[in-house]
């Protein structure tokens, strides 16, 4: 018995993709990526218009971004069982930026 690492990956790949779970994880990957180019161009832009200097305003999109990324895999099904850790101090800006700038908004789709 001959055993192909080609065959078994196509097998599992052709698998996941049956199940609906490739099309899942491109999605995720999809909205995570538009989510974290929107979110980091825009508080960047922002910021710079509103005078801040070239790193802070690099910062604050960092904070931006990595709040959005925190809240996309925690709401996303597919990801509740993989755990995400993160400081707390990141975790009182993500829930001040959420709750004072209603920075979160949620498609339809």
């Amino acid at each position: 018995m001959n055993l192909n690492p080609l065959e078994a990956l196509a097998s599992l790949t052709l698998g996941l993709i049956k199940q609906g779970k490739f099309q899942a994880w491109c999605r995720i990957a999809a909205s995570m990526l538009m989510s974290a180019l929107v979110t980091g161009l825009g508080s960047w832009g922002i910021a710079i218009l509103s005078g801040e200097p070239f790193l802070r305003a690099c910062a604050i999109a960092a904070v931006a971004v990595s709040s959005i990324l925190i809240t996309a895999w925690t709401m996303n099904p597919a990801c509740r069982k993989i755990p995400l850790f993160w400081p707390g101090r990141l975790e009182r800006e993500r829930q001040r930026m959420l709750q004072e700038e209603n920075v979160v908004s949620k498609g339809e789709g």
